[in-house]
């Protein structure tokens, strides 16, 4: 069954009288979420603060951005482990309560914590803050350098526009979830395109330079919004218990990808002089 199915499953029984406790609990901390968020709401653009940012008044100018914006992420960092934690601890009750109690498995209980998780998200996702201020600098630095061609990165072949292009529709999907399992999806099916990919042209297994030339060459040529938010979001507030390997490992190398070209200069690509 596909993870649409478990979870309209999964909301199915808790509308059973005997889950009335357990929906009661994640209702009350959905909510003190959201009364948190909504503690001083509006001071920023595009965000919804979970407390009201008083700026330093010694900083100003780079400084007073880097602080505020230190201040924030904080603050996503403080929700997000409430977050896993609360989900960790209701799986672990639900498993406990009589109409759930039942020998499980790993798999079982990962699919019921995906459950809660995703309900939770999309209930408080609206009212996470999201500082854009550093997706704003990455899309200026992947503007500044839209000129780059393949061999910039010691990229012996030419690179199809239809696989930036199906890149860039995975990137503006991320956007569109609240789960951090789909957001993962996405990322997934960008690595495993663009491993095939490098496969394909030369016939044999892609080494893991090789991927992360190409997918620093695609993010470049994608440009995608709010990239830097989305595996932040990740990051904070997907429950350890499901970071598995692989998806651990992919998110991890578009960590250090993001990371590259957010500090890339003219002088660290593959050119005879200064661009």
């Amino acid at each position: 069954m596909c993870m649409d199915g478990i979870m309209k499953n999964w909301l199915l029984k808790m509308d059973q009288p005997q889950c009335n406790q357990l929906m009661l609990q994640i209702q009350l901390f959905i909510s003190s979420q959201i009364e948190s968020s909504n503690e001083g709401q509006g001071e920023q653009s595009g965000a919804s603060p979970a407390h009201h940012y008083q700026p330093p008044t010694d900083l100003t100018g780079p400084e007073a951005l880097i602080e505020e914006e230190s201040f924030y992420k904080k603050l996503q960092i403080e929700q997000g482990k409430k977050v896993r934690e609360f989900t960790t601890a209701m799986t672990t009750q639900f498993l406990a309560h009589p109409f759930w109690q039942m020998p499980v498995n790993f798999m079982e209980r990962a699919l019921l914590l995906e459950c809660i998780e995703k309900y939770i998200l999309l209930k408080i996702k609206p009212k996470i803050l999201i500082y854009k201020n550093s997706d704003l600098k990455l899309s200026q630095q992947l503007q500044t350098f839209q000129f780059i061609i393949p061999k910039h990165y010691d990229i012996p072949y030419n690179v199809s526009p239809n696989l930036i292009y199906e890149c860039s529709k995975d990137f503006n999907l991320m956007n569109e979830f609240s789960s951090p399992r789909n957001k993962l999806i996405c990322i997934s099916n960008i690595s495993v395109r663009l491993f095939n990919y490098i496969e394909q042209i030369q016939s044999k297994s892609a080494t893991i330079d090789q991927f992360m030339q190409l997918l620093t060459f695609i993010i470049l040529k994608s440009n995608p919004q709010f990239l830097i938010s989305n595996i932040s979001y990740i990051e904070n507030y997907r429950s350890d218990e499901l970071q598995l390997s692989a998806w651990g490992y992919f998110l991890a190398n578009f960590r250090a990808s993001i990371e590259s070209v957010y500090h890339l200069s003219p002088k660290l690509l593959n050119t005879g002089k200064e661009i």
